[in-house]
């Protein structure tokens, strides 16, 4: 009856101290990886380890401890959820995607989701009159999807693709809008309110730099498709 006793008590420090050398064994590979996520997660997993060896100790329970680890899982589990839930803000939707790979393709990635978010999403029927000649605009487009007519004079004299701004010259320039943009079918556009959008960008130089960058690289290209003679936005 005693050997059979001491035969556990001996398996039964085995499983303790396999639980101590897994915890060293995370905590060794939390110092190997780069990514602060596994890093937070390997020292979790650590402290777990630890914290069942010492609850299940023979020699009995160090508390403060047990306690202690218990602590530092409770303080890595939070900053790993704050981490996971920065990462799934940063993730860009079908539409802003689209937004990013055409209009805002030059910018740096957390600049463009800065502004993409600042606008407001609108879905627009064909023959919408985005911007009337003659007519100053309070407001900025980027088209995501489907394509305008721009006139002169009712004389069509460019059109507008996806990727595209309108009223970015009215923005630019404070001036009335030189040309008509009429929705040719639907149209699902990124709106900015120009006076709010005046706002953010007086209030944070990076972001200014980079839609006023946008806008150039799109009023260039523009410019370099009507003068090659082929239809531009």
């Amino acid at each position: 009856m005693i050997s059979m006793e001491i035969m556990d008590a001996r398996g039964f420090n085995a499983v303790v101290q396999l639980f101590i050398h897994a915890s060293y064994i995370f905590a060794a590979l939390a110092f190997l990886v780069r990514e602060i996520l596994w890093l937070r997660a390997l020292a979790m997993l650590s402290n777990a380890a630890i914290a069942i060896a010492i609850y299940f100790s023979p020699l009995g329970v160090m508390w403060d401890v047990f306690a202690w680890n218990v602590l530092f899982i409770v303080i890595n589990g939070v900053h790993s959820l704050i981490l996971l839930k920065e990462r799934a803000s940063r993730r860009l939707t079908p539409d802003e995607r689209k937004v990013k790979d055409t209009t805002f393709f030059a910018i740096e990635p957390v600049l463009a989701r800065k502004l993409i978010r600042a606008g407001n999403w609108r879905d627009l029927p064909s023959g919408n009159i985005l911007v009337k000649e003659g007519r100053s605009l309070g407001r900025v487009l980027a088209v995501a999807e489907g394509e305008a007519s721009v006139t002169v004079a009712d004389r069509e004299i460019a059109r507008i693709r996806p990727g595209h701004f309108v009223g970015e010259i009215g923005f630019i320039t404070d001036r009335p809008a030189s040309a008509t943009v009429t929705a040719d079918g639907p149209l699902r556009c990124l709106e900015w309110d120009r006076t709010r959008l005046d706002q953010l960008l007086a209030r944070h130089s990076d972001l200014r730099a980079a839609m006023y960058s946008a806008m150039g690289t799109d009023l260039a290209s523009k410019i370099a498709g009507q003068k090659a003679g082929a239809p531009a936005g």
